[in-house]
């Protein structure tokens, strides 16, 4: 009777090792779980700050080809501008110096 007893109470002993072993793991598969799914969040938060980003950067990419296109068609109208004043003048001088000569 006391080998039976005490073998009932290591039995026990054993059942609550096991069941503190089982309470451990199911403790650092919760853990797992939570840092699995804070992970999974920030992996989706980073993303979408990726996609804007992109989008930003393509904004910006836009705005600086039409701010250089803008550029362009400013430097072309000087030009322009700059040859027909230059033509005028020429024009001008060969004017005066005309009438420099009938004089």
């Amino acid at each position: 009777m006391r080998k039976r007893t005490e073998m009932m109470q290591d039995l026990e002993n054993h059942l609550s090792e096991r069941t503190l072993f089982i309470d451990s793991l199911q403790s650092e598969l919760e853990q797992v779980k939570e840092l699995h799914t804070s992970l999974k969040e920030a992996a989706s938060n980073a993303m979408d700050n990726l996609d804007k980003l992109r989008s930003e950067l393509k904004l910006l990419e836009k705005e600086s080809s039409d701010q250089a296109s803008y550029m362009i068609s400013l430097e072309t109208e000087l030009r322009q501008q700059s040859e027909v004043e230059l033509k005028s003048a020429k024009e001008e001088s060969i004017l005066l110096n005309h009438e420099l000569d009938m004089l």
